[in-house]
């Protein structure tokens, strides 16, 4: 059950100050909260709005990351315990942690438009910034081998060499050691990994933060038609997680492969549009930037494939461009109009 209120209240000509908050109770071990957003809009001159925000925010873990039964499948990945870096398939299990607690976040948000040229040049810049707390998490595979790899190293074990047939070193002694990760079942012959369970849980906190800058010019020229050149800009300015168990990172320029909840994330991504209107006609075309990041893999493998076969560990920056036509038919069946559009996606087949 929840409820919910909203408010706005113009205080001067130029300025308006705006609160919204709501309750929800899902009862049971989630519990209730209370959540809510402040904002402001202040518009000293008609070509310039300044805005900000603050507000919090409350997501219930779903029915699935609560109870779902336990779910099984095939993973890639490198046991350095046992020596084994065939990046062989193994089998990661995975099921729902009745123990999570909600994830919560303060989000604010700060930046302004301005409008020239009689309206048709608008310029805009926006900040905003998330911290996350107790965001819930899936481990990975290569995490919960990494970690106990870690451990076993600290409790001074020697590392296996892989024969095909099993393992030298002490990765059969350690599969008995206490300080070993349970969730890590390995074959009582060989030593070799036969399955990894993974987990739900909370992470300690992310914190997220980008610059958004946008603008549009309207230019008419007549019996030429009116033109419109669009742009849009994100710079990832932090992205910043730390799953509460010894995994912490900086995701900005990573592809963070072994961070489920992290995708990758470029410094930059860019959009540029030029529209072109006449009569029934419209045309679009529009290029789409995405910037280099560090790539990662989830095996030694893979990684020395990427680099002998490229020659780096970073996939480029790319640009994907997209044009359509259109024509609008006034009367082409019946007394209704009717519009046919053309196009293509990545027009210059960039990968």
């Amino acid at each position: 059950k929840g409820a919910f209120f909203e408010l706005a209240i113009p205080v001067l000509d130029t300025l308006e100050l705006s609160a919204a908050g709501r309750y929800e109770d899902y009862g049971g071990s989630i519990g209730d909260s209370f959540d809510y957003k402040l904002a402001a809009l202040f518009q000293p001159i008609d070509m310039l709005s300044i805005r900000a925000s603050y507000g919090t925010a409350f997501i219930a873990p779903t029915l699935e990351q609560l109870f779902e039964p336990e779910d099984c499948g095939l993973q890639t990945a490198d046991d350095p315990v046992s020596g084994d870096r065939e990046q062989t398939f193994r089998v990661a299990c995975i099921s729902g942690n009745s123990a999570l607690t909600p994830e919560e976040a303060e989000v604010y948000n700060l930046g302004f438009t301005v409008s020239l040229l009689d309206g048709d040049l608008t310029l805009g810049v926006d900040y905003s910034s998330y911290d996350f707390e107790d965001r819930v998490a899936d481990t990975s595979m290569n995490q919960v081998l990494t970690l106990d790899y870690q451990n076993f190293l600290a409790a001074g074990l020697t590392a296996g060499a892989f024969s095909g047939n099993g393992t030298t070193g002490d990765a059969l002694a350690w599969a008995a050691d206490p300080r070993s990760n349970k969730d890590i079942i390995r074959d009582p012959g060989t030593g070799l990994i036969s399955r990894v369970k993974t987990s739900r849980i909370n992470a300690q906190k992310m914190e997220v933060a980008s610059w958004d800058f946008y603008g549009r010019y309207n230019i008419s020229w007549n019996e030429w038609g009116d033109f419109a050149i669009g742009w849009e800009a994100t710079k990832a300015e932090k992205y910043d997680y730390d799953l509460g168990f010894g995994i912490t990172g900086e995701g900005v320029g990573e592809q963070n492969e072994d961070v489920i909840e992290v995708p990758p994330v470029p410094e930059w991504r860019m959009t540029g549009t030029l529209s072109w209107f006449m009569g029934n006609h419209r045309a679009n075309i529009r290029a789409r930037y995405i910037d280099e990041f560090d790539l990662e893999f989830n095996s030694a493998g893979l990684a020395g494939g990427q680099q002998a076969f490229h020659g780096t560990m970073t996939a480029d920056s790319i640009v994907y461009t997209d044009l359509t036509y259109a024509y609008t038919f006034d009367e082409l069946i019946g007394d209704r109009s009717t519009t046919i559009e053309v196009g293509g996606r990545n027009i210059f087949d960039e990968f």
